[in-house]
């Protein structure tokens, strides 16, 4: 399932919710990529240049990194 919403819509507080209710995991794409950001490697590069420029990471990237997240 995602949830999607503007900034400000409580997204996040709902999806754990819904997680929560139903024994699931919630991934937040935005702390995966910030914990990624804190590495200080090549990808941490990039996702600071699209922050910087308000831009998406690339799709490649985040589903890289989410990726180890649901093949469990």
């Amino acid at each position: 399932m995602f949830i999607v919403g503007p900034p400000g819509s409580n997204w996040k507080e709902v999806a754990l919710s819904v997680a929560d209710h139903f024994g699931a995991v919630c991934i937040s794409a935005g702390d995966v990529l910030q914990k990624e950001l804190n590495k200080k490697n090549d990808k941490a590069k990039i996702i600071q240049e699209a922050k910087k420029k308000y831009t998406y990471v690339w799709d490649d990237i985040v589903i890289e990194l989410i990726k180890p997240y649901i093949q469990n």
